[in-house]
């Protein structure tokens, strides 16, 4: 990949909390490039550390939080920047979160201001970041609104959050987003908080948006279905470390690592009468990252761990074993030179 065709660079990003307790790893060396135009899926548990990381990258992680690693962001002609080494309060970072880089957060209603109308909100975003009067700036506002389907837009505009439904308040958070027409947007969650039918319409806008504006996007999720239709690459995220990094073709055709299997066969089965049951659910929970051992990050909830091949006081590298495919697993490859064969045996 050329560093033309790379949006953003992230090399080994860890972002950590210094607690009472002891030392939490909430982003754990992480690493991946994004294409222009890409879409990735960061995909994993609750806990994970999939937020904590997109909000790593635009530097908006909360004290006692610390991030350490180098975050480049590319945009044509200009040098790369390193997000990381930016003063999270700065102007230039502000530049770049809000004209640049923007964000749609998993609950709209923590994300918008309860006291300020639609349109003072988009107003302000678009009129810090582009030369434009007052006027012009309601009429992006409205045209944006009425873009990502808000019905008698002009009227909307004037609302609070609280007066919208949670779908409505949603598209008026992606409006938002994108009245900078920024090169990468992230969305964490974006449709958690509401109903089926609404979560179908925002994920279709959010996909004919993204490809209208040639945007590249971060996506993250727990929900596998979502991912299927939304992305082009998928980082299975566990215990603040990617675990397996492919194209979703071929993650949902290959899943080579034990934890993004149990991810699969925990997508209900449409076939199955029992339709409130899940096929396979992953015993136990995540452990909460805090003064964690040196080894695999998976190894207490993992049922295919092989006591020869999985070394229980050695952390397993993220290694590429072919067809852009990149897997953290003892059993995948080599931990030792020689010792094992490609596949673990």
């Amino acid at each position: 990949m050329s560093a033309s065709d790379t949006i953003l660079s992230v090399q080994n990003l860890r972002t950590e909390f210094k607690l009472s307790r002891g030392l939490l790893r909430a982003v754990d060396d992480i690493s991946f490039d994004l294409k222009r135009g890409e879409v990735i899926g960061l995909v994993g548990e609750s806990g994970c550390g999939k937020s904590i990381a997109v909000r790593s990258i635009l530097r908006i992680v909360r004290k006692p939080g610390r991030s350490q690693g180098k975050v480049y962001f590319h945009q044509p002609g200009k040098d790369p920047v390193d997000l990381i080494s930016l003063n999270p309060m700065g102007n230039e970072i502000r530049r770049i979160r809000g004209k640049h880089i923007n964000m749609i957060f998993q609950e709209p209603m923590n994300a918008l201001s309860p006291v300020h109308t639609i349109a003072n909100q988009m107003m302000e975003a678009i009129m810090l970041h582009n030369k434009v009067s007052k006027e012009e700036a309601r009429q992006q506002s409205v045209e944006l609104l009425r873009q990502v389907g808000i019905p008698e837009a002009e009227k909307r505009i004037d609302s609070y959050a609280f007066q919208l439904s949670g779908g409505m308040r949603q598209r008026a958070l992606i409006a938002m987003a994108i009245s900078c027409n920024p090169e990468l947007l992230i969305a964490d969650e974006p449709t958690t908080a509401l109903d089926v039918s609404v979560q179908a319409q925002i994920l279709k806008l959010l996909k004919d948006l993204q490809t209208q504006y040639g945007m590249s996007m971060i996506f993250i999720t727990h929900d596998l279905a979502v991912v299927a239709q939304m992305v082009d690459r998928v980082c299975v995220m566990y215990l603040g470390q990617i675990v397996e990094d492919a194209p979703v073709r071929e993650i949902f055709a290959n899943p080579r690592h034990p934890y993004t299997r149990k991810l699969m066969a925990s997508i209900l089965d449409p076939g199955d009468p029992r339709e409130e049951r899940l096929v396979s659910a992953i015993k136990g929970a995540v452990p909460e990252p805090i003064n964690l051992p040196d080894r695999c990050c998976f190894y207490d909830r993992c049922e295919e761990r092989d006591l020869e091949k999985c070394i229980r006081d050695k952390t397993p590298e993220l290694v590429d074993i072919g067809l852009n495919h990149k897997v953290r697993c003892f059993r995948e490859h080599n931990i030792v030179k020689g010792q094992y064969g490609k596949n673990g045996g």
